[in-house]
């Protein structure tokens, strides 16, 4: 099974007195036989002054040992803003993804 992207949309706003926001994830798949693949942290940061709309948008890619593309995707994130700055994931939109042939 593949899942060709996972999208965030938000926005974010940072003060000039702050040190910004930032949009933290990971993903780990569970894949029967073939074990449990971690991908690597993925971070955008947002740092400019005032307020920023953002589509932040991942490619990964999953296996399975099924035909029928069974498995467990895990998505991690960690959405956090200092002082006098913020951050909304107003939209999380995952692919419906496709089967490859067996």
């Amino acid at each position: 099974m593949r899942l060709p992207w996972i999208l965030y949309q938000g926005s974010a706003t940072v003060s000039s007195m702050s040190k910004g926001a930032s949009l933290n994830r990971t993903y780990s798949f569970s894949g029967g036989a073939l074990g449990q693949d971690i991908s690597p942290i993925k971070t955008t940061n947002f740092t400019s002054n005032g307020s920023n709309g953002f589509a932040e948008q991942d490619g990964i890619t999953v296996l399975s040992t099924s035909c029928g593309g069974q498995g467990l995707l895990g998505i991690n994130i960690i959405a956090q803003s200092s002082l006098e700055s913020s951050i909304d994931i107003s939209k999380i939109v995952i692919s419906s993804g496709e089967l490859s042939p067996c």
